[in-house]
């Protein structure tokens, strides 16, 4: 829930422990589900109430009722908090030295213009628990960092490094030009018009990569398919029905992103 354009309502138990734990967010108030008036939660909430008094932050007892509509009805399992905004860091491809350094083992993941919060949430998820280094969106035309964002990561997004660009087509001219793979993705009727190679069979060159991820709708921009210089594409079952053409965004994502980290870690 959106407080104003300086505070808003984060919920559920891992956001707001990962929130307190990371310390990237200035944390004004945490509301904490206390029906009885004796403030013994769980265990769970227990360790961040006791986090936030060490911190000083003010723990308020509330009811369900209160919960709900600060939430807005959401599953906020009995704890929500008032914070700042989480925003991506912003970064200059031409300033940008250090990730740039020729890191054979890095693997990070490309957004183009996901929209969906709970899609992003569920990628950034999958990212931090494949291994990915950094993930990167292009900074107008994706979901911004909200509390759905968060819930939907499980946390994830209040730790993980995520980093937005203002023109990430320029951004992959950079990395082209400093010799990282940029694979995109498409679907199985794409395949002989981008010789996209079957995920099970791709021969990784050692080299660093980002995976490229599109939009919900349609997939990766036509800009952004003509900086990759390879393309994947995750297999079907023979017996899969003929008008199911697609998988979720963030159920693909995990499976090329295991099938990537795999081959990068022998090389």
């Amino acid at each position: 829930m959106k407080i104003d354009e300086d505070r808003e309502i984060i919920y559920g138990i891992a956001p707001c422990q990962l929130a307190l734990k990371a310390d990237r967010r200035k944390i004004y108030h945490i509301y904490v589900r206390d029906p009885a008036g004796t403030l013994k939660p769980n265990k769970s909430i227990e360790h961040i109430i006791f986090k936030a008094r060490k911190l000083g932050i003010h723990v308020l007892p509330s009811d369900k009722r209160y919960l709900d509509k600060l939430t807005e009805g959401r599953p906020h399992q009995g704890v929500a908090m008032k914070a700042t905004p989480l925003r991506p860091n912003l970064i200059r491809h031409d300033l940008d030295k250090t990730a740039m350094a020729n890191n054979r083992k890095a693997l990070w993941l490309g957004l183009n213009d996901v929209q969906d919060p709970m899609n992003l949430g569920a990628l950034i998820r999958t990212a931090a628990l494949m291994g990915v280094n950094r993930v990167v969106v292009n900074s107008r035309k994706t979901a911004r960092l909200s509390a759905v964002v968060s819930k939907a990561s499980a946390g994830a997004m209040e730790v993980y490094p995520i980093y937005a660009v203002k023109n990430l087509s320029k951004y992959l001219d950079y990395l082209v030009e400093n010799d990282w793979n940029i694979i995109g993705t498409v679907g199985h009727k794409e395949v002989n018009q981008y010789q996209a190679m079957s995920c099970q069979n791709f021969n990784h060159n050692g080299k660093p990569t980002i995976l490229m991820l599109g939009n919900e709708g349609f997939g990766i921009s036509a800009s952004i398919k003509e900086k990759c210089n390879s393309f994947l594409t995750i297999p079907t079952s023979s017996s899969c029905p003929p008008d199911i053409d697609s998988l979720n965004v963030s159920v693909a994502a995990g499976i090329l992103l295991y099938s990537l980290r795999g081959r990068l870690n022998r090389c």
